[in-house]
């Protein structure tokens, strides 16, 4: 099965990326840094709400306005003070107070593992 990729434009170059290869997309204005599995980051000229219409994807999640975080890279998730943890990087990612039910909820969905 081929993977799903995703087009972004940086400064005066273009990505073609793997959807499966991303880590987290951060907000910064009009422009997104996007993180990558293999540690390299990026920035590109659009916002995070347009990535993440493009993307729509059960395992990404908008954990905060700023953040969409691939759940399959989550080292951490630190319920005392609502943040994640991510793999490749050392990012830690901020889940909003009106999220953090829902994102239980969504990773308990998703890595339920049947005993």
């Amino acid at each position: 099965m081929k993977q799903k990729q995703i087009l972004l434009s940086g400064h005066r170059q273009r990505h073609l990326i793997s959807i499966n290869e991303i880590v987290l997309i951060k907000a910064d204005n009009v422009y997104s840094y996007v993180f990558l599995e293999n540690g390299n980051s990026f920035l590109i000229s659009e916002t995070i709400s347009n990535i993440e219409l493009q993307i729509s994807r059960p395992d990404f999640y908008r954990t905060h306005r700023s953040y969409l975080l691939n759940l399959n890279f989550i080292d951490i998730y630190r319920k005392s003070d609502k943040k994640v943890l991510v793999k490749h990087h050392e990012l830690v990612v901020p889940i909003a107070r009106d999220k953090c039910k829902d994102f239980e909820n969504t990773i308990n969905k998703l890595f339920l593992v049947k005993r």
